[in-house]
């Protein structure tokens, strides 16, 4: 995709949509997130309350991977049989 241009393609369109709308949100007087002083973009920074659903995410996973090994190993352990040969070094 990088030899055929389309990366670069997706790219400038991209940036010339970017300048567009923020064109037409200087004209219009709406903002959005970020402030315009003096000709320049000051940008609101992330807080932990932009992001809180991610650490959620993460830790909904943590503990469906936790509960899977927990559930490995008991499965592991009612599944060997004590008169088994496999782990004796026979």
């Amino acid at each position: 995709m990088v030899q055929s241009g389309l990366v670069n393609k997706w790219h400038r369109d991209e940036v010339t949509l970017l300048k567009q709308r923020s064109d037409q949100r200087r004209k219009s007087g709406q903002n959005g997130a970020s402030r315009v002083e003096q000709g320049r973009v000051a940008v609101k920074p992330l807080a932990l309350d932009h992001i809180q659903g991610a650490f959620y995410i993460l830790g909904c996973g943590c503990l469906l991977a936790a509960n899977a090994m927990f559930m490995e190993v008991i499965i592991h352990y009612l599944t060997l049989s004590p008169f088994s040969t496999r782990n004796t070094g026979l």
